[in-house]
């Protein structure tokens, strides 16, 4: 009996818990409550953005993972590529789950000519977007491409396109391009 009690209790628990949306992850949460700077970010108003996001950290460092992230974001389009991987890498030690993280270190590194890390990061943006982020294929065919790997460089290019990026179809256009003359 006293353990039937004790399912009933644990499972009323959860129920409320879910009710109460406590199943929603941190950075869900940081989504919504920093929503005006990730809007302005949204705008391409980096500057503005930048200082939103920096205001925030510098008013409780051990913040959340979506202020260093999005902060990164912003060193990334200013081209600090150091610090966009450093604003990066703490918000991944808060929520190793955010998929813009890697996408964006992937960026960093591959603006820094370093492949090899900016092919990590790709691929592991590849599969926190579930196969579905064009942008991530994008830039993991470019990075193939800078390796010298045509093959995958074009199958990258070729997912990419199936998931609508239009970008990417150049890329590939530019591939054929070359085999031709050869």
């Amino acid at each position: 009996m006293e353990v039937l009690a004790f399912v009933f209790i644990m499972f009323f628990v959860v129920g409320v818990a879910l009710l109460m949306g406590w199943h929603k992850d941190l950075s869900y949460q940081d989504r919504k409550k920093y929503k005006i700077g990730i809007q302005t970010l949204e705008k391409h108003d980096y500057n503005k953005a930048f200082d939103y996001f920096d205001k925030a950290i510098q008013s409780n460092p051990k913040t959340s993972a979506i202020l260093y992230a999005f902060r990164g974001r912003c060193h990334l389009h200013f081209k600090n590529y150091y610090h966009a991987l450093s604003d990066c890498q703490k918000a991944l030690q808060i929520d190793y789950n955010l998929k813009e993280c890697y996408l964006d270190r992937g960026k960093a590194f591959f603006f820094l000519h370093q492949y090899e890390e900016a092919l990590r990061e790709f691929e592991k943006a590849v599969w926190y977007y579930h196969e579905k982020s064009p942008e991530a294929y994008r830039f993991k065919g470019l990075t193939h491409y800078e390796l010298g790997n045509t093959r995958e460089a074009e199958n990258d290019f070729k997912q990419a396109i199936r998931l609508k990026d239009e970008e990417a179809n150049y890329y590939l256009l530019q591939i054929k391009k070359r085999q031709d003359v050869f």
